[in-house]
């Protein structure tokens, strides 16, 4: 049919190519997403949420646009506040998760208010403009 081949011939090539390859189903959904390039992504960490975070602490570190706690304390030297005589968790206090595989775990807990109130002055040194709530 003369008219049918003339309608395909107006297809671009790519399509030809894309039509005339061989199939391979995705092994694993995982080939539809982008790739993620985090350390922690690329190590298979599995995340943990801090059911207990400080709503006020993670809109106020979210407000501040640094892509990284490291990024927003760099020239800073802030104090990092302790609880029960070791540091506390930044990513679980600030980020409202943390990966399981994190080495300061034992710290996954609800920081009681002086902690809370320390890690709020980390953010004033860090000079994270005071939340509006």
């Amino acid at each position: 049919n003369v008219k049918q081949y003339d309608r395909l011939s107006a297809l671009p090539a790519a399509w030809y190519q894309l039509a005339s390859a061989p199939r391979n189903p995705l092994k694993n959904i995982r080939d539809l997403q982008e790739p993620d390039s985090s350390p922690r992504s690329q190590a298979g960490m599995v995340s943990v949420t801090n059911n207990f975070a400080n709503h006020k602490l993670v809109s106020r570190y979210a407000s501040c646009g640094c892509p990284s706690i490291s990024q927003m304390m760099e020239g800073h030297n802030p104090t990092i506040p302790k609880y029960k005589g070791k540091e506390v968790c930044l990513t679980w206090a600030l980020k409202g998760e943390c990966s399981a595989g994190c080495k300061r775990k034992k710290q996954h807990v609800r920081y009681p208010p002086g902690v809370v109130q320390s890690l709020h002055g980390l953010l004033d040194t860090c000079g994270v403009a005071p939340s509006q709530d």
